[in-house]
C-alpha cells in the first residue's frame, strides 16, 4: 500500500471500496481524454492537447460517457428483471461525480437536458492544497525525475483548479436560464450535516428521499464519523503547507479570484 493518502488510506477512510461509489472520471479515462491523467502522470504536452480549441478533444469523451452509461443501466436493468423484481425498482437516475465535468458543461448539458449540477464550494488555499497532496502522493509511484516533485504537482494542479473555476462560472453567467439546474452547498455544511445537505440536494433536484434511503445515509456517516477529523485535514489542508507544494497563498487567490467574485464559497446561514 502506499502512504498519506494512498490506496490503503484511502480504503481505511471508507472513502472508496468494491461496494462504494467512485468518480466517474474513469470512463473518462477510457477515451483517453482526462485531467486526471496529467494529474496522475504529469504530462504537460498531453494536458495542452487536452485543453486546445475550448477543451474539444476533452468534449469528445461524453459521447464514450454517454454509452458507458447506457450500457451499464441496460446491464442493471437485466439483472432486476432476472431476480423477478419490476423493472419500476430499478434506479431511475444517476448521480455521477469529478471535477473535472465543469470543464465541459456545454456538452454536457447537450448529451444530459435534464441533467442537475451539485457545486460543492470551499476554502480556495483548502482546496488547492489538498488537490496539490493528492496529485503529489499519487505521482510518488508512477513518475520518475522532476515530475514527481510536489513543487511541480502543486501548480500544476492549481492550473487545473483555476481553469474548472473559471469554466464554471462563465458557463453560469452565460445561460442564466438554467439556473434552476445547479444546486450550492458548501463544504463546511456537508462535513456537519450531510443528511440534511442531501435532503436540500434531493429536494432541489426534484426527488423525495424515502425511509430506506435516509437510514442508509445515517449508518454511513456513523461508520465514518470516527474518521471525520482525518477527513476534513487531510494533507494539504493547512493553507501553511501551500510552500511544501511550491505554492502560496497569493498564488491561490489570483488563481480563483473569479471564484472568489462570485462568493460562492461563502457559508450561507
Amino acid at each position: 500500500g502506499r502512504d498519506q493518502y494512498g490506496d490503503l488510506e484511502w480504503q481505511r477512510l471508507r472513502l472508496f471500496g468494491a461496494t462504494l461509489a467512485d468518480e466517474d472520471y474513469l470512463i473518462l479515462d477510457h477515451a483517453w481524454r482526462s485531467l486526471a491523467l496529467p494529474l496522475a502522470f504529469c504530462v504537460a504536452d498531453f494536458k495542452s492537447w487536452l485543453l486546445k480549441n475550448d477543451g474539444k478533444e476533452m468534449k469528445a469523451a461524453y459521447a464514450l460517457h454517454r454509452r458507458f452509461l447506457q450500457h451499464l443501466q441496460w446491464q442493471r436493468e437485466r439483472k432486476i428483471a432476472a431476480a423477478g423484481a419490476s423493472a419500476a425498482k430499478a434506479p431511475a437516475r444517476w448521480v455521477l461525480k469529478t471535477p473535472y465535468h465543469a470543464a465541459c458543461l456545454d456538452e454536457i448539458f447537450s448529451l444530459y437536458p435534464d441533467a442537475h449540477v451539485i457545486c460543492v464550494n470551499g476554502e480556495p488555499k483548502r482546496e488547492a492544497g489538498q488537490w496539490a497532496a493528492v496529485a503529489a502522493d499519487i505521482r510518488k509511484t508512477l513518475v520518475d525525475g522532476a515530475g514527481a516533485s510536489p513543487t511541480v504537482a502543486g501548480p500544476e494542479e492549481l492550473q487545473t483548479l483555476q481553469l474548472l473555476t473559471e469554466k464554471l462560472e462563465a458557463f453560469r453567467q452565460a445561460n442564466p436560464k438554467l439556473s434552476s439546474k445547479f444546486v450550492d452547498v458548501h463544504y463546511d455544511d456537508l462535513m456537519n450535516n450531510p443528511v440534511a445537505v442531501a435532503e436540500r440536494v434531493y429536494k432541489a433536484t426534484g426527488m423525495s428521499v424515502s425511509r430506506e434511503a435516509k437510514d442508509r445515509m445515517w449508518e454511513y456517516v456513523s461508520d465514518v464519523r470516527e474518521h471525520k477529523e482525518e477527513l476534513v485535514n487531510r494533507p494539504g489542508s493547512d493553507p501553511a503547507s501551500l510552500p511544501e507544494y511550491g505554492l502560496s497563498e497569493e498564488m491561490v487567490a489570483k488563481a480563483t479570484e473569479a471564484y472568489s467574485k462570485s462568493g460562492r464559497g461563502e457559508v450561507k446561514r
